[in-house]
């Protein structure tokens, strides 16, 4: 992402339908598989401007690893976390070996071009048992202008996923979907835009002026507050049900 990119993110991050009802899922996760531990070291890969750091908190020591420079100011703008936060790539990690209980990257791995390589590199900082909890969009046929405008190299599905952990030394604890309930509406709404834009294309027409950062604009205040309470409701049965579609794959590996 670029600095265009953290500044959308970070004008709505705290309010935003999507961002509030995915902090209050990957929360339900954390407290059902990781209760709060002082002694937990927890990596957390790319934080951006910091949100889940702040999340992160509350289950251990944080630190946090961002590559993009323009995210920093942001994040010291933005963030109140107790956690560290260091510049370096997930392909080329700067802790020892065996330095981390828990290393998350929510939304992550599509970023990286080279997926193979910082997944090597989160299991080599694993401990022994440690374990990897990260979130990536699902479904590359779902590709559209935010993928672009947010610099994303893919999509996984779930098998895409599972053999790039597994080929890591990553045991597959559980792979579910979020974002499932809100899923037939926004498939629609994404396939209709992509036709439209292909068809536009075809007949040489002029691109369509919507902003590709446009699903990233804050609704109503009425319509935003029942995005939140419908995605949000996913926080009851994410700890306990794998739901088998959804927009967003969630996994959490283990080190063999």
């Amino acid at each position: 992402m670029d600095r265009t990119a953290f500044q959308a993110v970070a004008q709505v991050e705290r309010h935003h339908w999507f961002f509030v009802a995915r902090r209050r899922i990957i929360r339900a996760v954390l407290q059902r598989n990781f209760p709060p531990r002082s002694d937990r070291c927890i990596l957390d890969i790319g934080p951006g401007t910091g949100t889940m750091m702040e999340l992160l908190d509350s289950y251990g020591n944080v630190v946090g690893a961002e590559y993009a420079s323009d995210a920093l100011p942001f994040f010291k703008e933005l963030v109140q976390s107790s956690g560290r936060l260091v510049q370096a790539c997930a392909t080329r990690l700067p802790f020892i070996a065996g330095t981390f209980d828990l290393i998350t990257a929510f939304d992550v791995l599509e970023h990286i071009e080279d997926d193979r390589a910082a997944v090597h590199e989160i299991s080599g900082a694993l401990r022994g048992e440690g374990t990897f909890f990260c979130t990536v969009p699902a479904h590359p046929w779902l590709w559209s202008d935010f993928d672009e405008f947010s610099h994303h190299h893919r999509r996984y599905t779930a098998t895409s996923l599972r053999r790039l952990l597994t080929e890591a030394d990553l045991r597959i604890e559980r792979m579910f979907y979020m974002n499932s309930i809100l899923f037939a509406p926004i498939v629609l709404i994404r396939v209709v835009r992509n036709s439209v834009k292909k068809m536009r294309m075809q007949l040489g027409l002029r691109a369509d002026s919507r902003p590709k950062w446009a699903e990233l604009r804050m609704p109503p205040l009425v319509i935003n507050r029942v995005l939140t309470k419908t995605f949000g409701l996913e926080a009851r049965w994410a700890p306990h049900l794998d739901i088998p579609f959804g927009l967003t794959l969630v996994c959490i590996a283990s080190k063999r």
